[in-house]
């Protein structure tokens, strides 16, 4: 069995070798064993590397640098003789090598650090014979004396005298100022580039344009030069510009069309040629066919008596050459100096077109034969002839360089292009309709030539012009380079020292460090580091470098985090700045780390001070720890804990004083919570969390757009439906969407208005550069807070200022508490120290005696506890007699409470007490054991169904004949009906919604459930359900409805329940008798009327418990604590 591929249990540093009945494990280079491991050789500790290098160890390797002074690799390294190099020490300087270093000494005569020595007097200097020694800041140099010039200290030209043309330059020749050639010209008079620098440009023209075709650096490029057209053309060698006749006038341009001249008027041209040495244009007259020269000097017209043909211009060697009309002497040359004549061809042919080739003496010109056939031929100056077998059938024009013959064959419109040595074509032009005439220009490649820029510019050639622009390393215009000391711009590392060189640079590693120079110098340990305050060092792939520590960021490594804030109502705040409201009453995920799961954040809210809620509780996971802040009290792991307390990087402290005190619980894990005990919330995260979060408090990605993730992974645009996503507990009711708190009441709004204002008066005033309270949303939120807070405004009103100045605190410390004017803000009500939605009243003008008044369920001196002794106690009635049943005595027997005809009995949930209407004409108060009977009016018998708002003092009922809906103020005995509901009819039973303030009505038509505002507002809400028609209702504590209805097509009496989002869902439950139904916090109560007993259901699962039976014919069923 090969154990290595079946079973290798060999360490990962380690290679594994199969042997007869077993195996062996060998620890790979670098590594030795250890037990049964492979741990990594220190090879630097072992010595691996040569005393005089650095070595740097890594996980099964090391490598070795030879230090500076030293030569080697880094195994075996010799000392470097720095002097032997010879570039170190002045030229004026003695050079010492010893071991790892060297030393340069300046030389007798001298002085300076052996690097730079300068002269201390002229007897050490050997000046020139046309030098002398002059002393300059300090030291003495050799320079030329007056006359003479750098370099060699050679006589200055005097060049007023001759006077040198432009391809020429004066030098000095045995003392002698002369005129010579320019480099890239050459003789005779400086007229003739040199051949290797000639770029031949061919022209060809037409009365309409004048187009040309060149080849610079294998590119062909074809354009053309103006928008006219010319008869005839010539290219000037002494000029180097092209000459045109067109319309009775000369002009001359540059070979790419510009500076356009015009020369002189002159009529009656055919052909011409241009001697640009002598400023002379010879030309052939159209009517006489006589040559005649005209001086662009002094516009002087000679005829010189000769008649041509055509005419073309030796300037090298000063000839004109003709071609005759003349039988006999077909051509000729005149010397334009001595108006001499020589025949050069002579015979029966007739010669139309002419080009010389002056530098090889040749002449070609185009013979005619019969009319009808156009040949090509040569002729040298000693008078031999060629025929060149180029024969076109109808007219052609002919121009030439020094390699290729150009013929424009007129009537096909190409020009031919034949190589000189073999006469072989070469190729074609297609030339625009019209084109009658070709020439050849000459365009100086000046970057072939190779003097016009510096020796360290790159030279673009281009038609009739060039550019020099310096290479990399220089700076210039081209013709005149400097050497750019790069080190002044600091190219290389941080950790590097750089060495400027010509047209370059050097960047070498600081001892110490390792790398490239330019792009990373990486330390050999952290000892030789300075890191920043918010900088660790850390070895990375063997190397070891500052690096931000977590949230920090950017090359300064500046502190990255973000903040959410939940305040007031609650309104919330994102990480983002997406600024939303949600009056949730659930546990919500206010943040947390979707991605690690390194935190979470929890937020409950409870209702407090009217219709706003407010953070009841916070809870933070983090390093496993549960803390749980409430007011008043924080547990870590469920234990209480008295403050400071630290845990596992997690440090849990209070601030401030009075009335406001913030626990603060801040970590390593870059996580921060503040918390005012009441409304204000703030969530500081870390940029480490950066796309890692989710909850109420968004994303933190920078992002707005998609600060509403619901918790199911989907961008929802609802605030209530994004908050709702986010409860802890789904069987918490959701919440709903409420109107404006202002909008009731526009008295209330201005009164909000006028003292939210103080957030843009002095001292809040000092933060409006940093956070514009109108633009953030506090002025708005204070607003809405106030309008809300119906018990006390003021606690909105301080909580509002105090949330706005802690937003602040990053940035401006406003000292605003102890002003008078916010002294309000110091009695004790205003820091809500009542939990749990109870009502603080101040006792006395205090600042420190409160009394808290608790909501049912609670008790305690805040409403802090849950009140275990309240006992739900069942009231039972029929026409004669009351029984009640105590929950939770489990199965003892009902018990008897009273004896009442025909009772209605209502629970005041505010003062905990019962209403009882009987007999049809009384109505009186009942404690809860029956001892106290109060009468409170005599009435007529008129109420059908009623209702008691505790909180007010005022009975609302059904009138037994108008059916409408009244209220009774006990207090005034004013009784009226309720105008607002006047439209609903079939009105079936009603109840109080203490928590909404609100009375619910159902009915049995197709409004089924109305909710009529008991506040300012007046205002009716209908929920509508087509399923059946409503018969009774209760309404639980948390505001949710539960109610029966009854459905004609199947005969049931059905329960059904409405959330305080106005959705309605049935429960399941469901009776072939008429029922009613009431709710404790664990169960669900039908009364099955025609039963006579009380089925009992868990509220959670909907499932009976178990049943009582009780007395006969029971009609009436509340619930009481």
């Amino acid at each position: 069995i090969d154990e290595c591929c079946s079973n290798n249990t060999c360490h990962m540093n380690a290679t594994c070798s199969d042997t007869p009945g077993s195996f062996v494990c060998t620890c790979n280079e670098g590594f030795e064993p250890s037990g049964d491991d492979c741990i990594d050789i220190d090879e630097c500790a072992r010595g691996y590397c040569d005393p005089n290098a650095d070595c740097v160890n890594s996980v099964g390797s090391f490598y070795c640098t030879c230090r500076s002074g030293f030569t080697g690799n880094g195994r075996n390294c010799s000392d470097e003789d720095e002097c032997c190099v010879g570039t170190f020490c002045h030229m004026n300087a003695t050079c010492s090598n010893y071991l790892g270093g060297f030393n340069c000494s300046c030389n007798e005569g001298f002085t300076g650090n052996g690097t730079d020595c300068q002269v201390t007097n002229c007897s050490v200097l050997s000046c020139g014979e046309n030098e002398e020694c002059v002393q300059v800041n300090n030291t003495f140099t050799c320079v030329c004396k007056d006359g003479y010039e750098e370099p060699g200290c050679l006589l200055a030209p005097n060049c007023s005298d001759p006077s040198c043309g432009p391809n020429e330059e004066c030098v000095l020749v045995n003392n002698t100022f002369t005129c010579v050639c320019k480099d890239g010209y050459e003789e005779p008079d400086c007229l003739r580039p040199m051949t290797m620098c000639n770029i031949p440009v061919v022209v060809y023209y037409g009365p309409s344009a004048i187009n040309y075709q060149v080849t610079i650096n294998n590119i062909t490029t074809s354009g053309s030069l103006g928008s006219g057209g010319a008869k005839d053309m010539d290219y000037d060698r002494f000029s180097r510009r092209l000459f045109y006749y067109v319309s009775d006038r000369f002009y001359s341009i540059e070979q790419d069309g510009s500076d356009l001249r015009e020369i002189a008027s002159v009529d009656n041209v055919d052909r011409f040629t241009v001697d640009g040495r002598n400023n002379v244009i010879y030309y052939v007259n159209t009517l006489t066919e006589i040559i005649s020269k005209f001086n662009i000097t002094n516009s002087v017209d000679t005829e010189l008596g000769i008649r041509a043909k055509d005419i073309d211009m030796d300037i090298i060697n000063n000839y004109l050459v003709i071609v005759r009309t003349d039988s006999g002497r077909n051509i000729e040359r005149y010397n334009v100096e001595t108006a001499m004549v020589d025949v050069i061809k002579s015979g029966d042919d007739f010669p139309q077109d002419v080009s010389v080739d002056a530098d090889n003496g040749v002449v070609y010109w185009v013979n005619v034969i019969g009319g009808s056939t156009f040949k090509v031929k040569s002729t040298s100056y000693a008078g031999d002839t060629t025929d060149l077998n180029i024969t076109y059938p109808d007219t052609i024009e002919i121009a030439q360089d020094e390699l290729y013959l150009y013929v424009l064959f007129v009537s096909n419109q190409t020009i031919y292009k034949y190589r000189k040595n073999t006469w072989e074509q070469m190729g074609s032009i297609v030339v625009p309709s019209g084109t009658s005439g070709i020439e050849v220009a000459f365009d100086v490649d000046e970057c072939c030539v190779g003097t016009y820029c510096d020796m360290y510019a790159t030279c673009s050639n281009s038609l009739g012009n060039f550019n020099c622009s310096c290479n990399d390393g220089f700076s210039g215009n081209g013709t005149d380079c400097e050497d750019i000391d790069e080190c002044l711009d600091y190219p290389c590392h941080s950790n590097a020292t750089c060495v400027d060189a010509i047209g370059s640079f050097n960047c070498s590693c600081n001892e110490g460090f390792l790398g490239d120079g330019f792009n990373n110098c990486e330390a050999t340990n952290c000892s030789i580091l300075s890191c920043g305050e918010n900088e660790d060092c850390v070895q990375v792939n063997n190397i070891f470098k500052c690096v931000c520590k977590d949230d920090y960021e950017g090359p300064d490594c500046k502190l990255v985090q973000a903040t959410c804030q939940a305040r007031g109502d609650p309104h919330y705040s994102t990480f983002d700045g997406t600024f939303y409201d949600f009056m949730g009453t659930c546990e919500y995920v206010l943040a947390k780390d979707r991605v690690n799961n390194t935190f979470e954040v929890r937020q409950t809210n409870e209702p407090c001070y009217g219709l706003p809620t407010c953070t009841k509780s916070l809870t933070v996971i983090l390093a496993g720890l549960t803390i749980d802040l409430r007011r008043g009290m924080t547990r870590v792991n469920d234990v209480q804990v008295t403050l400071p307390v630290y845990y596992q990087g997690v440090n849990i402290t209070e601030s401030g004083n009075g009335n406001i005190i913030n626990t603060i619980v801040t970590s390593d894990y870059g996580v921060t919570v503040h918390w005012n005990n009441v409304y204000n919330v703030r969530v500081i995260v870390g940029g480490r969390y950066f796309n890692r979060t989710s909850g109420l408090c968004g994303t933190y990605n920078n992002i707005k757009d998609d600060d509403f993730w619901a918790s199911n992974g989907t961008i929802v645009t609802n605030p209530v439906e994004f908050g709702n996503s986010w409860k802890v507990d789904p069987d918490c009711d959701d919440a709903i969407a409420v109107p404006h708190p202002c909008d009731a009441n526009s008295d209330r709004r201005w009164i909000a208005r006028a003292n939210c204002s103080t957030l843009l008066r002095p001292p809040f005033n000092e933060c409006s550069s940093h956070i514009n309270a109108t633009q953030e949303g506090f002025i708005s939120d204070c607003e809405y807070d106030m309008c809300a807070c119906e018990e006390d405004p003021v606690v909105c009103y301080c909580q509002a200022l105090e949330a706005y100045a802690d937003y602040c605190s990053s940035f401006v410390d406003i000292q605003w508490e102890a002003l008078d004017e916010f002294a309000v803000c110091r009695t004790p009500c205003a820091s809500a120290p009542c939990f749990n939605g109870g009502s603080c009243r101040n006792i006395n003008g205090s600042i420190y005696a409160y009394e808290c008044t608790c909501p049912i369920g609670f008790v305690g001196d805040r409403c802090e506890l849950e009140d275990v002794c309240q006992v739900p106690i069942l009231y039972y009635a029929n026409s004669s007699t009351i029984d009640t049943y105590n929950t939770k005595a489990g199965d003892l027997s009902p018990n008897f409470f009273l004896r009442s005809a025909d009772a209605q009995l209502v629970y005041d949930k505010h003062n905990r007490q019962i209403l009882m209407y009987a007999s049809g004409t009384t109505l009186s108060r009942v404690t809860l054991d029956g001892s106290n009977i109060t009468t409170l009016a005599t009435m007529e018998e008129h109420i059908r169904r009623f209702t008691y708002d505790g909180r007010r003092n005022i009975i609302y009922y059904l009138h037994d004949a108008s059916e409408a809906i009244h209220m009774l103020n006990l207090t005034s005995m004013e009784d009226v009906e309720v105008g607002a509901l006047a439209h609903v009819s079939n009105i079936k039973d009603l109840d109080i919604d203490v928590l909404n303030d609100c009375l619910v009505i159902v009915t049995a038509s197709n409004l089924s459930i109305v909710l009529y505002d008991l506040g300012e507002s007046s205002s009716v809400r209908v929920i509508t359900y087509d399923g059946g028609f409503g018969q009774s209702l209760y309404v639980f504590e948390d505001g949710t409805i539960y109610w029966v209805i009854y459905n004609p097509s199947t005969g049931r009496f059905i329960i059904l329940c409405t959330s305080k989002a106005g959705v309605t869902s049935s429960l399941g439950i469901w009776y072939n008798g008429e029922i009613c139904v009431v709710v404790d916090r664990l169960y669900i109560y039908v009364l099955a009327k025609e039963n006579n007993r009380i089925d009992i259901y868990s509220r959670r699962t909907l499932v009976k418990h178990w049943e009582l039976r009780i007395i006969p014919n029971a009609n009436e069923l509340i619930l009481a604590l």
